[in-house]
């Protein structure tokens, strides 16, 4: 079992957790225009979209973990706007950050599907660096396990003290649910990576990322500790779900009107830039 005593907070009360996501979102970005540039499509157009996807993913993301934890803000309401104090959903991130930046993109006339694809690559990279974060920082509790992979955080301002502090000692540890995810993260990216240029039409690769995410984090979430909403199901399955379903559907559109309509595709592929 391997135990983390590292301090959660880095300096006052900036967490190890809170320098990794502000990270994450930069290296994002400068793989995003970086992707861009080496094909074709102004950076520029990368960091005016990322103007607008950034807070829409903060807001997305602290908006599904209100949802999430309604009991508590529907008494305590004033609590949904200190972000500080922590609080924030990947998932709300990702499709916040999403829905935003293609709105925008579209607004704009930039190669939205292109541009999509490029993100999913800097979504990834951005999970990737952020789950670094929480490894140490142990703030999303997981399930108890006597597996010998089962770790325990025992420093004293470990978000999950007092109410776990039983644990030390017996022989059992929480499963390393966001370490699971850090490792399925790196494959998909690693698998995505090689993809990108080589499926058709534009946006398949976001569409399989959301797809393959979705269910990554199905599984996972069976060992994570978050309220049971319906069943043995909790929020971020049922979210899981519905955007593998979306994803799917959108992904048989596209193969459906790039095997019927093969000269529509060759013009909108002709028209991007």
């Amino acid at each position: 079992m391997l135990d983390i005593g590292i301090d959660p907070n880095l300096v006052g009360r900036l967490s190890w957790h809170g320098l990794f996501t502000a990270l994450s979102v930069a290296i994002a970005v400068v793989v995003v225009a970086r992707l861009a540039k080496s094909r074709g499509v102004d950076p520029a157009a990368v960091f005016s979209t990322a103007t607008w996807a950034v807070p829409g993913g903060i807001v997305g993301a602290r908006l599904v973990h209100v949802i999430d934890n309604w009991d508590f803000y529907s008494n305590n309401p004033e609590e949904i706007f200190y972000i500080w104090n922590g609080g924030v959903a990947l998932f709300g991130a990702i499709l916040g950050g999403t829905v935003v930046g293609i709105a925008y993109a579209w607004a704009k006339k930039y190669p939205v599907a292109k541009l999509a694809d490029f993100s999913a690559l800097g979504l990834l990279v951005a999970q990737v660096v952020g789950r670094v974060g929480d490894v140490i920082n142990g703030e999303h509790f997981s399930k108890t396990t006597d597996l010998p992979w089962a770790w325990v955080h025992t420093h004293p301002e470990w978000p999950g003290l007092p109410s776990r502090d039983a644990i030390p000692g017996t022989g059992m540890g929480y499963h390393p649910s966001v370490g699971y995810e850090l490792v399925g993260d790196v494959a998909l990216l690693f698998v995505l990576w090689r993809l990108l240029g080589r499926v058709a039409p534009d946006g398949m690769v976001m569409l399989i990322y959301l797809g393959a995410y979705s269910l990554l984090r199905f599984g996972i979430q069976f060992t994570r500790e978050d309220p049971e909403r319906w069943g043995v199901l909790q929020q971020a399955h049922i979210i899981s779900l519905i955007v593998l379903g979306v994803a799917v559907l959108f992904i048989a559109y596209l193969l459906f009107r790039r095997r019927v309509y093969p000269q529509v595709e060759a013009a909108s592929g002709a028209g991007d830039g």
